[in-house]
């Protein structure tokens, strides 16, 4: 607004202020002119507060046009704010997408047990990052990072070139890693345990199928077809659980319902008391058959001898299997009796043990199947305690060759040094 219109609006407003009766009343058009001129005035007054109020409106509705544009303008630098074009809308903060911070790579303690571990947390950090994390060569440096110092030359010609095509493949980087350090030679051993590896006769189903998924991704058989690792599960169990199956309808080309349905026969099996009675203890683990073995038979005949019941005598010592009444103490006693009267006799039999030696008692007999058991899970031979070799027992001797003809020489074997050597080289894993 003008100056001169503000003046012109200060003198009508004190005209009009002016009281009526100082108003000339002498002459009546005179009075009515001036009325005229207060309406007018008035009129003028109004058409102006009118403007100055759709001036300050247009201005507000602007101010607002403005603060909805900036988020968008902010989001999007394409966006042109100053052009007159109808404004957009802000957006919902529901649409809007959230940024997340990028996870850590993971690093590798460098140990070859550890690296097929290590490659797989590698594959899925890129995936789950991968829209931030930048170009292939900075996905590069982030694998070249995670490996150990005194292990990356053996892949700093590869980071160095970015491969063959120059291109910072991280695919091709990762399957370089896997040549230079997975342990292939543990991959084969993997596989031979796992077709050798057999379920306790009283474990349960539940700690069997982890040892066996174990075994099963060590030799990278997670992705095996469905019917291979159900042959190689249902040939591993023990026969009271086979037995159970026998009446049960298993798919056989869906390994994750197999073991389902498998878990819950395990489950009413497993509660019942004869499964595990009370106190035991034997034959609760995962074991391995011995290189060469007979799966099948030898499973059933150690599973058949080891779930017998054992006799004691009234010392509570456990008599051996085809020794008539004989318990292994007393035997103990009369082989030791008889290697002493050949000593006195002057014969050339074996020298006499240390006083030491001949006061710890025989270890008691093992069959073969038993000491493979003892070997798989690095136990001594004698007192089946981890911590020492056989032939370092701090509890028992060797035990005494059977003077009895054997019931079963296919299966009973002496437990003496020469042979826990033979075994524990051929049946530890």
């Amino acid at each position: 607004m003008s100056r001169e219109e503000t003046r012109g609006e200060d003198r009508e407003m004190a005209y009009q202020q002016q009281p009526m009766g100082n108003a000339p009343t002498s002459n009546p058009d005179d009075t009515l002119n001036e009325l005229l001129e207060q309406l007018r005035a008035s009129a003028v007054a109004n058409e102006t507060l009118i403007r100055q109020n759709r001036e300050v409106n247009a201005r507000l509705l602007a101010l607002e046009a403005a603060v909805h544009n900036a988020a968008p303008a902010t989001a999007n630098p394409s966006v042109n704010t100053g052009s007159e074009s109808t404004p957009t809308p802000p957006t919902p903060l529901a649409a809007m997408p959230i940024q997340r911070k990028a996870t850590k790579w993971p690093v590798w303690d460098g140990k070859t047990d550890s690296f097929k571990t290590h490659a797989c947390l590698l594959r899925v950090k890129i995936e789950e990052d991968r829209s931030i994390l930048g170009t292939d060569r900075a996905i590069c440096m982030g694998i070249f990072n995670s490996i150990p110092e005194d292990k990356r030359p053996r892949i700093s010609h590869w980071f160095e070139t970015g491969g063959p095509a120059g291109g910072y493949d991280w695919e091709e980087f990762l399957v370089l890693l896997k040549d230079k350090f997975e342990d292939r030679q543990a991959k084969q051993t993997a596989g031979d345990q796992l077709s050798r590896m057999r379920m306790g006769v009283t474990q349960h189903f539940a700690d069997y199928l982890q040892d066996f998924e174990f075994k099963l991704s060590q030799c990278d058989g997670l992705g095996w077809p469905d019917r291979t690792r159900i042959i190689y599960l249902n040939n591993s169990i023990n026969s009271k659980l086979r037995e159970k199956l026998v009446s049960k309808s298993l798919p056989d080309d869906d390994y994750p319902k197999w073991t389902r349905k498998v878990q819950d026969v395990a489950s009413r099996l497993e509660s019942l008391p004869s499964y595990r009675p009370k106190g035991s203890t034997n034959n609760t683990k995962t074991w391995y058959l011995g290189q060469g073995s007979n799966g099948r038979h030898a499973q059933d005949t150690s599973e058949r001898s080891e779930t017998q019941t054992p006799k004691v005598d009234h010392d509570g010592d456990t008599l051996m299997t085809g020794v008539s009444g004989l318990s292994i103490s007393n035997l103990a006693t009369l082989i030791n009796a008889i290697q002493g009267n050949r000593n006195r006799g002057g014969g050339k039999g074996r020298s006499r043990q240390s006083r030491e030696g001949n006061d710890r008692p025989r270890a008691p007999w093992r069959t073969q199947d038993a000491i493979r058991r003892l070997a798989a899970e690095d136990k001594c031979f004698r007192c089946e305690k981890v911590g020492h070799r056989s032939h370092q027992c701090p509890t028992y001797r060797p035990a005494a060759k059977s003077q009895a003809p054997r019931v079963n020489n296919a299966e009973t074997i002496t437990e003496g040094k020469d042979e826990e050597e033979s075994i524990s080289e051929s049946g530890n894993e």
